[in-house]
């Protein structure tokens, strides 16, 4: 058993989080004072002060592999953790083989340590989050990179890259924060056209706006009221309409041709790619879904990510200008790999 599980076994949660990096200094103060005259105190101590070094040296080792050079090109110095925009901005992500997950991680938690595009928005959204959840950083990378190469790239079974994917946390554990990077990162990038809209109203309008833009990443705040608002209404066709289109829109290089109607002409979307990000809280979702949701093969579509564990994630301190200066960053090295040519083929 590691260091850090024996810490966590013996029921020291303060010490546990300091050595996988939460809080500082002033945590071992706060130990010592409150339980000086235990007999193993000191050693308590020692092992959250190896946990933590052990950490730190993880750290510096994900910033170096990440930007191909030391991780003094990404912070100034791991005491004042604020960016140095003296050093040039390189730019190289990690293979699978550079990937490390640091000790004590969660077997959830350690699925989102990955290479690439995605590992590195992962670890930007983490990295400002005022409380920080890889699982819900994991959620929104993967739809904002799907999104990216939508229409462009297919699986060896012909898969798409479009996902539904729904993030169920409790309330106030930091749902926002990932929500709006994953905003930041479409419109710094020049992608804004491709944000689809974070309510729903009626079958037709997504439909319109399909329409104009069969490529799309929509974020959804609270999913309780958004199926609250289609499963209320089963006197209103045109909003039930939205299941429906849901579960056609999951399918992959599929050929949309709507109904007509004595109102609205038959449309046909050559190919959407239609991804939903949303978040919400687990109570409030199932109360909402229907039966009829369930059995019409609508609920096992989504892919449902837990948050991780059952605790509230921490708060940490976020580093100077990481709201800033690490988006744009973030995009740069998506720029940076289309500039050095990198082709996903002719758009379908």
């Amino acid at each position: 058993m590691n260091e850090v599980r024996k810490l966590e076994a013996n029921g020291r949660r303060a010490l546990f989080d300091y050595g996988r990096g939460i809080g500082g200094p002033e945590v071992l103060v706060e130990y010592r004072a409150k339980h000086s005259g235990e007999a193993d105190c000191e050693e308590a101590i020692a092992q959250a002060e190896e946990a933590r070094a052990e950490w730190e040296a993880q750290q510096e080792e994900l910033a170096a592999s990440a930007l191909g050079g030391s991780a003094e090109a990404f912070f100034i110095s791991p005491e004042t953790r604020q960016y140095d925009t003296s050093q040039p901005f390189r730019v190289r992500f990690r293979t699978w083989d550079e990937v490390v997950v640091p000790r004590g991680a969660s077997k959830i938690e350690a699925l989102t340590y990955v290479p690439g595009l995605v590992g590195a928005i992962v670890d930007w959204i983490v990295a400002g989050a005022p409380r920080p959840s890889r699982v819900m950083a994991l959620a929104v990378a993967l739809g904002v990179v799907g999104t990216l190469i939508g229409r462009r790239v297919e699986g060896p079974r012909g898969q798409a890259t479009h996902l539904m994917i729904f993030v169920l946390a409790p309330s106030a554990w930091g749902k926002d924060w990932p929500l709006w990077c994953g905003k930041k990162l479409m419109i710094a990038a020049g992608w804004q056209e491709l944000l689809g809209p974070g309510d729903f109203v009626s079958g037709v309008g997504l439909i319109k706006f399909l329409k104009r833009t069969p490529l799309l990443i929509c974020f959804v705040d609270e999913l309780g009221d958004l199926f609250q608002l289609i499963n209320g209404q089963d006197n209103n066709p045109w909003v039930r309409d939205l299941i429906g289109h849901f579960k056609e829109l999951y399918a992959s290089w599929s050929l949309m041709i709507t109904a007509e109607s004595a109102y609205h002409k038959s449309v046909t979307i050559n190919h959407p790619a239609f991804t939903m990000i949303g978040f919400g809280t687990p109570e409030s979702f199932f109360e909402t879904l229907s039966s009829r949701d369930i059995e019409s093969g609508f609920a096992n579509r989504p892919m449902y990510f837990p948050f991780d564990g059952f605790k509230r994630p921490p708060e940490q301190d976020v580093p100077k200008g990481m709201t800033a200066r690490g988006a744009s960053r973030s995009l740069e090295a998506v720029k940076a790999k289309e500039g050095e040519g990198a082709d996903f083929g002719p758009e379908r």
